[in-house]
């Protein structure tokens, strides 16, 4: 008994062409296509060693993670990246995954393109979310209640504030010890 499988109804190049123009791309000088929509990470897709490469934007943490690990579950369940070929990369909070360069479908570079369009298209509710949070912190402090602002020279005046002594140049950078004045 032998399983056959055969891919049907491929979508139209044009359809795919439609959806992979929301994603905001360039192509580098080697190159690479670079998709920038994410809040997270910076998708790469290079098309002479089939890959597709996730780099974190900021500082890798639990989100940036999930994030990565989002995208490359989305990759496998579509058919796109083998899950066993998911790892990390030589740069710091980078996963990459394998997809398979030689196969014999016409437009592959489209059909991860339109893959990842359908990644971000589901990551849009998490990226308005911090897109939100955002606007609304720059307005909190562009914009302060009464409540969290006071009118000029209501602060009281003191010859000496905070925990700088203007005499002791050697407390800024942790050398208080190591200074004798005489």
């Amino acid at each position: 008994m032998s399983i056959k499988i055969s891919i049907k109804n491929q979508l139209p190049l044009d359809i795919m062409e439609g959806e992979i123009k929301k994603l905001d791309m360039k192509r580098s000088l080697s190159g690479q296509i670079m998709v920038f929509n994410h809040i997270d990470m910076d998708i790469v897709l290079d098309e002479k060693t089939g890959k597709v490469i996730a780099y974190s934007k900021k500082d890798f943490g639990e989100l940036v993670y999930k994030s990565q690990n989002r995208l490359f579950e989305y990759l496998f369940k579509k058919g796109v990246v083998s899950p066993e070929s998911v790892k990390g990369t030589n740069v710091f909070g980078a996963f990459e995954a394998v997809y398979p360069k030689e196969a014999k479908v016409e437009h592959l570079t489209e059909i991860v393109l339109y893959n990842i369009a359908g990644f971000m298209e589901s990551e849009s509710e998490y990226i308005k979310s911090f897109e939100h949070t955002d606007e609304a912190e720059d307005e909190r402090l562009l914009h302060p209640d009464k409540e969290d602002s006071t009118e000029l020279g209501e602060v009281p005046q003191e010859e000496k504030k905070g925990t700088l002594s203007p005499g002791y140049p050697g407390y800024y950078y942790g050398l208080a010890g190591m200074y004798r004045y005489e």
